[in-house]
């Protein structure tokens, strides 16, 4: 399975209030959107809404925000299941998942 490495571009648009990490993840996944998909899942938070202001939503999911790139190294394994290979302790968020491409 891929390893894509996914990197913050703009630390300063707002959305980023609406995840707890702002560096960048490394995901093991079979497509960029399931990587995405899997971020997402483990960095978003709740925002508190204010009237009259537009939402925030996590910016793992939007190729403006976050730049996601297949890596090949020797670091990580390609085998295994979808997981957040870096930073590490993120995994039991995603065991129940089932991701549909």
């Amino acid at each position: 399975m891929p390893i894509w490495r996914l990197t913050p571009i703009d630390l300063k648009d707002r959305n980023w209030d609406a995840s707890t990490h702002r560096g960048e993840v490394v995901v093991r996944a079979p497509t960029e959107r399931i990587a995405r998909s899997a971020a997402s899942l483990c960095f978003a938070i709740a925002t508190r809404v204010v009237p009259g202001e537009k939402l925030k939503f996590t910016p793992w999911r939007h190729a403006d925000l976050v730049k996601a790139e297949r890596i090949e190294s020797g670091k990580w394994s390609e085998d295994g299941p979808i997981s957040i290979l870096d930073p590490e302790g993120h995994d039991e968020e995603l065991e129940s998942v089932n991701f549909e491409d």
